[in-house]
């Protein structure tokens, strides 16, 4: 995790030191991370149903704290904010903004890919659009991904 924000997750959520992060994919063709080794089991090497059922409810418990840390605005943090002064600044003020930066760009890729098809492209943008007044968020917070900023 850069070490910047590591003030914000010491006593709220266990971590692990990322040291490479990269979702260009300009060397493989998917997203990574290399982080520190993390010691444990994979849940695909236990077959016991009850012990995977306490891992996932540890996850999202952890989950839940994460989701409960408060920032403002949304989207990508202000790293220079953070840095100085501690505090998670979206670089969009509503939550409205935020959504719509990347959905064509998501959208283009599932039709490129054959996950749906032109026509649906074309009927995911209506409702999204038609529906823009109902997306609304007046409580932003950290969510899982955010740290990858």
């Amino acid at each position: 995790m850069y070490k910047e924000f590591q003030f914000f997750c010491e006593k709220l959520i266990p971590f692990v030191d990322v040291y490479l992060v990269d979702v260009t994919r300009t060397i493989v063709p998917f997203d990574y991370e290399i982080t520190e080794y993390i010691k444990g089991k994979s849940l695909y090497d236990i077959s016991h149903q009850k012990i995977i059922i306490k891992y996932i409810k540890n996850l999202g418990s952890v989950l839940a704290r994460v989701h409960n840390i408060k920032t403002s605005g949304f989207g990508q943090f202000d790293v220079e904010v953070a840095i100085s002064s501690h505090k998670l600044i979206g670089i969009y003020p509503k939550w409205f903004d935020y959504f719509f930066v990347n959905l064509e760009k998501h959208l283009n890729f599932l039709k490129k890919e054959k996950v749906i098809t032109i026509q649906m492209y074309k009927y995911i943008s209506y409702i999204f659009k038609s529906y823009s007044n109902i997306i609304i968020c007046n409580s932003p917070c950290l969510l899982h991904g955010d740290v990858a900023n």
